[in-house]
């Protein structure tokens, strides 16, 4: 028997996780970015060269590019099965909202395990939101469609 997600699950539904999954890994690469700019030393030759060199560097562009688009495709399979029946907007609050907060703490500190701890850091805050206890992510029994 093959599952279809997409006639199960509503088209809306997948298509607004996906594009959701997708903007967020470029938001979070994007930060990253630009926090490692900021906090260069002044040692380093890209130091005070400003946020728009950094983005027009075509390796820059090149490699967080290519790592956005792969955590974004990677956790959204994820992320539908985590968000159904859910409410998807207070949902997606808190799994960017953590996961930001966790780039902008880590990466100045550890660059390293920012770029590693982020990915993990949103799927837990998925993880919470399916299998949570708490109130805040679950629908509004009174609404008609996907919360």
């Amino acid at each position: 028997m093959r599952v279809d997600l997409m006639s199960r699950w509503g088209t809306g539904f997948v298509a607004r996780v996906f594009g959701t999954s997708v903007f967020t890994a470029y938001l979070c690469a994007a930060i990253f970015v630009a926090l490692q700019q900021l906090s260069l030393p002044p040692t380093d030759l890209a130091h005070g060269q400003g946020l728009g060199a950094a983005f027009s560097d075509p390796f820059v562009l090149l490699v967080a590019g290519a790592a956005a688009s792969i955590a974004g495709l990677a956790i959204f399979p994820l992320a539908v099965v985590c968000l159904r029946d859910r409410a998807l907007f207070r949902c997606g609050l808190f799994v960017i909202g953590t996961t930001v907060v966790f780039i902008l703490i880590a990466t100045p500190l550890a660059p390293r395990l920012s770029l590693v701890g982020a990915p993990l850091v949103a799927v837990v805050g998925l993880l919470v939101c399916r299998f949570g206890r708490v109130g805040l992510f679950l629908p509004n029994p009174r609404s008609t469609g996907v919360a």
